[in-house]
């Protein structure tokens, strides 16, 4: 077996940087073993394998099949290939880059980038004949018992393909963007970021029921094991590919957190520590320790390598090249030579600088200077130089604080602060220090233009230097200008020009502050700033902040580039991307472009991260070094065939007509509107110039409560329907308690006035009571708080409306009114209103209620990371009742909020609908949970009668309870009563084989009436709503000022599925 010789880059003067090789890098002779040249030889020929040819994917070849188990194994040996451009970047989690695949075979990945699929590997890369419109999100093998092949997915949709570059064959599209998948034993489990989930068919893409009931996560394998858990801490296992289900709950130390398959085995990760793998026969192994899960790595790590970063990606963000194959970084106290189509380590100093030290190169005629900023002990920065010799790194010279480093085109370097490491003189004269040749710092300052007001007044947008020892500033104010602090000499360039010179500096908010050294972000540019640079003769050119460059000549003329790119550069050398997707490149600072070739996959997806003498960083590609490669004339890729949407449950389809004419009421506007409107047709009084009192106003919209995924309002530009109002005297705090802002200044004797039309009412009647302050005081004294603590603050301000199941199913709800921030919690019955103050634990929200007898009633509190809590209020006072377990993440929470649901001998459970937007079906069911009892499945929404319905009447029993939906479950086949896609309301009794809708409002087309306003009329839109409650309908629009109501007559048209 043949030795990994030293190129001759490599073999350098004796005692260089490149000849301190380690023995590791040729592990020849008579000790390597047979498996350590193996390794090696396989390192390599992954390491060769990975550069993308910017011409390579012209030519068609045959897709590669997924892999079987027997295809893993090793290649034959292959000549080097020709030193390509593009390499693909290494995958990480914390930015842009490609979705990497191993094939089975050493050295070959499939990579997905943006809407492309490429193979590298052995010879040219390939790119798959078609692309999504869509940038593709994720990739994953599909298991055997899937057929095989490949899955990929973009924010909606999913893909299957034969073999990785095979043609895309839609599957379906999802209605919201996915978060995860999983593999369950007979479908896909696809959970999106709403906290919908969806079964799907492979290979086929059907829609499939979710199994078991209830889960939130499932992974299995082609041996029949799998593991699933749902959001209440359950879970349960199986070996015979979901057949038959064990609950093994009582075998995990705690809560679950997630699932994997790692090494072949499925695992359930635990959210305290350790994890249990599942047996094969069926029992939980448990480990202290979670396994550590193979990640795809292109480029083998070496381990002299310290750095949190590849060695490519610090080598094109902050190192130098050193010739055509290698580069010089600093990362983590070494100084390390890369070769930079392999990303291999060719040599390494350690342990000479600071390990927390962020460095950039800097490359001179006869050096590589590396400018650092160090952040420990308060900050300070240094200058390394002598990197090439055969001698260690020296720090030339240090500074007293992390500021910021100005370079030159030619390998100037300056320090934006003083040479002595203090601050700048007490004149506070802006001050850089600059290096000259042979390594000498000097200091420079702006005394010549110090005047009676000093020079203090003059702000320094940068400093330009230059190798000789010269620098300049770049002065933006008081007068626009360039000086040069040896000869004192100013040279203005027009107040117009300032805004362009100041156009990307370094930090404008330093620039008002010339004392003060600024500390600077990490990342490329965060510690040398190389935009600006001297050009022929005494010319200056520099970047500006947008992607254009400009050009200040010797006599102070300013000329704009018209080229407007987005760029990365560094110093004279950059890449720009046009609008269009082309890319060119520059290496005079922009004033001349060429085009040059894009990726395989094209220029769209490049993130132009940062460049450097060694090349770019792009996401999810590096470019090597500068070659003007010119570009590919090929015809767009042809678009993968459009999937069908996910298979839908219908839901209840109405069919209606007016039942009588349009009763509105309208209250004219004044110049104080909306201000001086209350809910309906009333007017409020408004602040006038006769007193210093002041109003309250809070209108509050229908909508839902669901404190964990937001629903979508509807997208109308209407004028809200609301549900309630809050109003009357505001209040004020001048000492340790509030003071009423009206007529009567004490707290005690404010009243705030509450309006709101009663949840499922036809005849849209607005109830008007008040929230007394008394009620709120004797509420506080209950809960422990002192009379000071509850009036610091107004609680009656404003809140989030409840709808309550009330005990009459054949009425309008009552409701709640929650206010989080202080825990107020008002009942109102009708116009009388019940107050408690409960301490806001986790910020959580009331989102359910149910009126129970005694003066009782319960409530459903959810924090908004999906722990719920139940809790009863009667006449002793507020007492907690049971937990509702917490989900393993917030995308694990139904999409739809929990409902609290009373059952027919005064049981209290959680109604669970996690099919979200889609009606519950035998697809995704709905179901009850209850403390220590499993989840019990509930009839589909296809079985929905209205509660008037005979099979209602004679049918007892069920839960009741109001379902809050993120989108509706009725629709109207009337064209002019559509449905809009805003959340619902429903009240409801629902059994195992029955649902009865007692009322229901969901959201149709706005409607306009005239309003007169200052002599003449306007037309004002505002939303409407179809009201439902037993067999009486309505369209109901209550707004600000305005009362509308048609009586309908509905009949039902289908209830599904």
């Amino acid at each position: 077996m043949e030795c990994i010789e030293q190129t001759p880059r490599q073999r350098a003067e004796p005692g260089s940087l490149a000849d301190r090789a380690s023995p590791i890098e040729c592990p020849c002779g008579p000790e390597m073993r047979p498996r350590s040249r193996m390794r090696v030889r396989a390192a390599m020929l992954v390491t060769t394998a990975l550069a993308v040819a910017a011409c390579a994917h012209e030519e068609r070849r045959g897709t590669v099949a997924a892999p079987s188990p027997n295809d893993a194994k090793p290649a034959e040996r292959s000549a080097p290939s020709a030193r390509q451009q593009y390499l693909v970047a290494d995958p990480s989690p914390s930015r842009v880059g490609p979705v990497a695949l191993p094939l089975g075979t050493y050295g070959l990945h499939g990579l997905v980038v943006d809407k492309r699929r490429v193979i590298v590997g052995r010879g040219e890369p390939r790119v798959a004949p078609d692309a999504t419109a869509e940038p593709i999100v994720g990739a994953a093998k599909l298991p055997g018992r899937f057929g095989r092949g490949f899955l990929f997915w973009t924010a909606n949709t999913l893909y299957r393909a034969d073999a990785f570059d095979a043609k895309l064959v839609p599957l379906t599209r999802v209605p919201s963007a996915i978060d995860t998948i999983s593999f369950a034993p007979k479908s896909l489990l696809v959970r999106t970021q709403n906290g919908e989930r969806w079964a799907i068919g492979l290979p086929g893409g059907e829609r499939l029921p979710i199994a078991p009931l209830g889960i939130v996560d499932v992974q299995a394998l082609d041996d029949g094991r799998a593991i699933g858990f749902d959001d209440q801490g359950a879970v349960v296992t199986s070996i015979d590919h979901g057949a038959h289900w064990t609950d093994a709950t009582a075998q995990v130390k705690s809560s679950p957190a997630k699932l994997a398959i790692i090494a072949g085995d499925v695992w359930l990760i635990e959210s305290g520590s350790g994890a249990s793998r599942l047996d094969l026969d069926g029992r939980l192994s448990w480990f202290d320790e979670v396994p550590s899960d193979a990640t795809t790595e292109l480029r083998p790590p070496d381990p002299r390598w310290h750095g949190s970063e590849p060695p490519l990606r610090v080598a094109f963000r902050s190192g130098a090249a050193l010739d055509d194959g290698s580069a010089l970084v600093i990362d983590s106290g070494d100084l390390v030579r890369v070769d930079v189509h392999t990303g291999e380590v060719i040599s390494v100093i350690p342990g000479r600088l600071p390990p927390d030290a962020q460095c950039e190169a800097v490359p001179t005629s006869d050096d590589v200077l590396f400018a650092c900023i160090s952040r420990d002990a308060g900050g300070s920065a240094f200058v390394v130089s002598h990197t090439l010799s055969s001698e260690a790194p020296t720090v030339e010279q240090t500074f007293a604080e992390a500021g910021l480093f100005y370079a030159g085109g030619d390998g100037a370097l300056a320090y934006a602060g003083s040479c002595q490491g203090v601050a700048p003189s007490s004149a506070g004269l802006p001050v850089v220090c600059v290096r000259t040749p042979g390594g000498v710092w000097e200091e420079r300052d702006l005394a010549g233009l110090a005047s009676d007001a000093g020079a203090q007044d003059f702000v320094v947008a940068r400093w330009v230097p230059r190798s000789d020892g010269r620098v300049v500033a770049v002065v933006s104010a008081p007068q626009a200008g360039i000086y040069d602090p040896v000869s004192s000499a100013f040279l203005p360039i027009g107040d117009d020009a300032r805004e362009i010179i100041t156009d990307g500096a370094p930090s404008r908010a330093a620039l008002t502050k010339p004392r003060r050294l600024v500390r600077y972000r990490r990342g490329p540019g965060a510690v040398v700033d190389r935009a600006w640079s001297f050009g022929n003769g005494n010319a200056l050119r520099g970047w500006q902040g947008r992607g254009g460059s400009v050009e200040i000549t010797e006599e102070g003329k300013l000329t704009r580039s018209p080229y407007a790119f987005e760029v990365a550069f560094a110093g004279a050398m950059a890449l720009g991307r046009s609008k269009d997707g082309r890319l060119y490149q520059s290496t005079d600072y922009g004033a001349s472009w060429v085009e040059v070739a894009t990726p395989p996959s094209g220029a769209e997806a490049l993130e132009l991260a940062a460049c450097t003498s060694a090349g770019c960083d792009l996401g999810p590609f590096y470019r090597v070094g500068w070659a003007a490669q010119p570009p590919r004339v090929e015809p767009p890729p042809p678009p993968a065939a459009a999937a069908p949407e996910v298979r839908p449950t219908r839901g209840l389809e109405l069919s209606c007509r007016p039942q009588a004419a349009v009763a509105s009421k309208v209250v004219q506007r004044t110049g104080d509107s909306p201000e001086d409107l209350g809910l309906g047709a009333i007017r409020l009084p408004v602040s006038n110039a006769q007193n210093d009192w002041t109003y309250v106003r809070t209108p509050i919209p229908r909508t839902i409560a669901s404190p964990v995924h937001v629903p979508s309002d509807g997208e109308s530009e209407a004028t809200p329907s609301l549900r309630a109002l809050f109003s009357g005297f505001g209040t004020t705090r001048d000492g340790d308690i509030i003071t009423v802002t009206g007529p009567n200044k004490n707290a005690m004797a404010l009243r705030r006035a509450v309006a709101y039309v009663a949840p499922f009412d036809p005849l849209g009647r607005i109830v008007r009571t008040g929230i007394a302050m008394s009620d709120v005081v004797a509420a506080g004294r209950r809960a422990g708080m002192t009379v000071d603590e509850i009036l610091a603050e107004d609680f009656t301000e404003s809140g989030t409306v409840v709808p309550l199941t009330s005990p009459d199913p054949a009425a309008p709800s009552d409701i709640a009114l929650h206010n989080i921030d202080h825990g107020l919690l008002a009942i109102v019955r009708g116009e009388r209103v019940r107050v408690e103050i409960r301490s806001s634990q986790n910020s959580a929200s009331v989102i359910s209620g149910v009126l129970l007898p005694k003066d009782e009633s319960a409530f459903l509190e959810v924090d908004p990371s999906g722990v719920g809590r139940v809790f009863k209020v009667g006449p002793a006072g507020a007492a907690d009742l049971f937990d509702v377990g917490p989900s393993a993440s917030e995308t694990s929470y139904p999409a739809n909020p929990d409902a609290l649901a009373v059952g027919p001998t005064g049981d209290l459970v959680i109604l669970r609908t996690p099919s979200g937007s889609d009606p519950a079906s035998t697809l995704d069911p709905a179901f009850v949970i209850a403390p220590a009892r499993p989840p019990s499945p509930l009839a589909p929404w296809s079985e929905l009668r209205l509660a008037d319905d005979p099979a209602c009447k004679t049918e007892p029993g069920g839960y009741r309870a109001v379902l809050q939906i993120s989108a509706p479950w009725i629709r109207v086949s009337t064209p002019e009563l559509r449905v809009a896609g805003a959340p619902m309301i429903a009240r409801v009794r629902w059994t195992p084989k029955r649902v009865c809708l007692e009322g229901f409002e969901v959201k149709v087309p706005n409607a306009t009436v005239r309003v007169g306003q200052d002599g003449g009329y306007e037309q004002a839109t505002f939303a409407t709503w179809l009201v439902g409650n037993g067999a009486r309908f309505a369209r109901v629009g209550i707004t600000e000022g305005i009362e509308w109501r048609q009586a309908l007559e509905c009949t039902v048209v289908s209830t599904g599925p």
